[in-house]
């Protein structure tokens, strides 16, 4: 507890303030598009941000993890050699892109088609150069990294709201949201740039760094197709107006939970050679759970106050992830405790990525598949978010014991 404290005095005000501040400029963004836009244009918004972050499996997202492990035991070059990975990597999500514009182009849909080919040149600058960001982390200089974050965060959202008053279009309104962060990523990537990156060091480390990266984001390759899909379907199978109302529930809940994670996750440097113990695990659920459940009885009120009436709908969404908080931190923890020890095998992160993903692609499959009812569907589709967390807690479980009894 006291090392904790140390280290909460020394840098805690910096993550709590920077996450709150980062959170609700996401929050001020999402209630003025949804009081600008229609529920149909919002809908549409989401969709094509869901599309693009659907191939965000092919940046290599398992290098943000690589980084900071890697980074915190001293290789600091290690920023250049998985950089270089990711960019060579997210071209081909561009190549799908292009692909996909074209035809659109045969289909007459030059609006979508667009669209498409704009995010063929975006993807490897959205997806590649925020490594930045995961380097801070590794070397705990959460000052400057949440202090990074706020300042991208507020060009972000004053870019996208004078966008969308100048034009009126959702189109240009989304590609402006997306392009910020890209451009900003691109400057600050190079601005944190260690001069030990100059050159490469070890090949060995890099091969091991690199091997990491990519197992993590092959077996991830499910968990973001299922964190996407969703969406998708909601979109094209039930209404855009209905993706409108449950992405702002999900969306509040999860920016809300990831408060709470990332707080957390502000120790995560640490975990490199620190084991967690039952009862951290314990403190942080009974925590958690407390918390959300507060939370949850107040969501109705303020999202009819702050998003309207038209948006009520959205609090349910919101409660069942808000109670949902002590497994999810539970979690977060355990997976975190398992992917960064230099004493623990990752295998089990790969069983656990694949399983869940995998469990969540079939049961959210058949929830629009074999329940007829759309409303119905939007009743069940939040509790895939709670599943997620308890099933990745015992599979980790599961396959940690086996290890052992294997071992023995």
């Amino acid at each position: 507890f006291f090392k904790v404290y140390l280290f909460f005095r020394k840098h805690g005000i910096w993550v709590v303030l920077g996450k709150i501040l980062v959170s609700l400029l996401s929050l001020i963004l999402s209630v003025v598009l949804t009081r600008l836009m229609s529920t149909q244009e919002y809908g549409s918004f989401q969709y094509y941000l869901s599309v693009f972050l659907l191939l965000g499996s092919f940046s290599i997202p398992g290098a943000t993890n690589s980084i900071i492990k890697y980074v915190a035991l001293g290789y600091d070059w290690i920023y250049t050699s998985l950089f270089k990975l990711r960019f060579k990597y997210s071209t081909l999500a561009s190549i799908i892109f292009i692909a996909l514009s074209l035809y659109n182009i045969y289909l007459n849909n030059i609006v979508e088609a667009s669209i498409y080919f704009i995010f063929a040149f975006i993807f490897p600058f959205y997806h590649s150069y925020d490594l930045f960001a995961y380097f801070l982390h590794a070397k705990i200089e959460l000052k400057r990294l949440n202090t990074l974050y706020i300042v991208r965060s507020s060009l972000q959202v004053l870019a996208t709201i004078v966008a969308y008053f100048i034009s009126k279009s959702v189109e240009v309104t989304l590609i402006t949201f997306i392009m910020s962060i890209a451009l900003i990523n691109t400057v600050l990537y190079y601005k944190i740039f260690p001069k030990s990156s100059i050159k490469m060091h070890d090949i060995s480390i890099s091969n091991q760094a690199n091997k990491m990266a990519i197992g993590l984001s092959l077996v991830g390759i499910l968990s973001i197709v299922v964190g996407q899909i969703d969406k998708v379907l909601v979109f094209n199978l039930i209404r855009p107006e209905s993706l409108a109302i449950f992405s702002i529930g999900m969306m509040i809940g999860i920016t809300v939970n990831s408060l709470f994670k990332s707080i957390l996750s502000s120790f995560s440097a640490k975990l490199v050679t620190y084991n967690i113990k039952k009862w951290h695990y314990a403190t942080v659920f009974i925590t958690g759970t407390i918390t959300g459940a507060m939370i949850s009885m107040t969501a109705p009120y303020l999202i009819e106050i702050v998003y309207g009436d038209v948006y009520k709908e959205s609090a349910y969404y919101a409660s069942v992830v808000f109670c949902s908080l002590g497994v999810y931190l539970v979690n977060s923890l355990f997976y975190d405790s398992n992917m960064l020890n230099h004493k623990k095998n990752i295998k089990s992160i790969y069983m656990s990525e694949i399983g869940v993903s995998a469990i969540q692609l079939i049961v959210i499959l058949a929830l629009f598949f074999y329940i007829s009812s759309g409303e119905e569907i939007l009743l069940y589709l939040p509790f895939v978010y709670t599943l997620k967390v308890s099933l990745s807690i015992l599979f980790i479980y599961i396959s940690n014991y086996n290890r052992k009894v294997l071992d023995v």
